[in-house]
């Protein structure tokens, strides 16, 4: 009976102890609620830099992943290297989108914590939240840590890059992406090698644009003069048309006499349309999408403005509201080739953002 009554005493005494533990931390939860709480308040109202990284380190880690895209391409704008394990385990998470955002966020915030991951990612070693997505995007992430690695200043990176691009016979989507890439890796082999593949009329034509494209998007302005020189001289108008576009934009719209001509060309609406965007050049250039340049159809300029207005602020989206207002008054009458459920996804798109920028 001692024992039996001993038994069913205790409980009660271990309840008990365990309510004098809560109610003497009952304050300090309070406290760190609270200070949570006001922490949370700050970063949601504050504009300043630590105050926009918490926001959007937040957003990364926990927002669906449309936003969190938006999240990796602002940490990388404000070269936040608190954010790197963020970035990292985003990546490892494999986002439905917003995985290239995160590689070239890395990239730009330049912290070298990043580099053995994407060591890992290029050798497809990336520990996936899932494994079963593993054969997916190995390919993916390879392709988008090498040109992160070289961007970080990684040698053996680049000359994989190099390799790879300068091999007429090897394989194009990867040529094409990777071409691209080497828009913000300077030095000498890099620029040799894009002069080479751009102006090489026996290579690929999307290579060859892609060489254009890295010329003339890249910070060092011998390029853009090389990627302008070489675009004069393109006898192929599919090529041409597709290098105007994006010299065009990186030149901000200071177009050369061959490309004004080639833009007063186009049939009405769509001459008058991509003037328009030669005129905005600067707003949405600075922007995802910009890559669309003198449009071949209205939708097409209205998607990518709608697409830029979701990343940019202040003067920037005043002046991309007003190039949207400005092209949907063009709208009227302008068809488009794009596939019926293509056509409903952008026009969903468009829809909503002219009713949020022009009423």
């Amino acid at each position: 009976m001692t024992g039996s009554g001993s038994a069913s005493a205790s409980p009660p005494v271990a309840t008990a102890a365990r309510r004098r533990r809560r109610r003497a931390l009952a304050p300090a939860v309070v406290a760190l609620l609270a200070a949570t709480a006001i922490a949370a308040g700050w970063a949601a109202k504050s504009s300043s830099p630590p105050a926009q990284i918490v926001r959007e380190r937040i957003a990364l880690r926990w927002s669906p992943d449309e936003r969190g895209a938006l999240a990796a391409h602002r940490l990388g704008e404000l070269r936040a290297s608190s954010a790197v394990g963020d970035l990292t385990r985003f990546i490892e998470r494999a986002p439905t989108t917003g995985a290239d955002q995160a590689y070239r966020a890395l990239a730009t915030i330049g912290d070298a914590r990043a580099i053995p991951f994407l060591q890992r990612a290029v050798n497809g070693e990336i520990a996936y939240t899932d494994p079963r997505l593993a054969p997916l995007l190995r390919a993916e992430d390879h392709k988008q840590a090498l040109i992160a690695l070289a961007r970080l200043g990684q040698s053996d990176a680049l000359d994989q890059i190099l390799k790879v691009v300068g091999d007429p016979a090897g394989d194009l989507f990867l040529r094409k992406d990777l071409a691209v890439g080497l828009a913000d890796s300077s030095g000498a082999k890099a620029t040799e090698l894009l002069l080479r593949v751009a102006g090489d009329e026996g290579d690929d034509r999307n290579v060859r644009l892609s060489a254009i494209k890295a010329l003339a998007w890249s910070p060092d302005p011998a390029r853009l003069a090389a990627a302008i020189d070489i675009t004069q001289r393109i006898d192929d108008p599919r090529l041409l048309d597709g290098a105007v576009r994006f010299v065009a934009v990186a030149a901000d719209g200071k177009a050369a006499p061959a490309f004004t001509a080639l833009v007063e060309s186009r049939p009405e609406p769509l001459r008058t349309a991509s003037l328009l965007l030669l005129d905005d050049a600067r707003a949405w250039s600075q922007v995802e999408g910009r890559e669309a340049g003198l449009a071949p159809s209205i939708e097409d300029a209205l998607y990518t403005l709608a697409s830029a207005r979701s990343v940019v602020q202040g003067d920037l989206l005043a002046r991309v509201d007003r190039s949207l207002c400005r092209l949907a008054a063009l709208r009227q009458g302008a068809n488009t080739e794009l596939p019926e459920e293509a056509r409903e996804r952008r026009e969903v798109v468009i829809t909503r953002t002219l009713r949020e920028a022009c009423g």
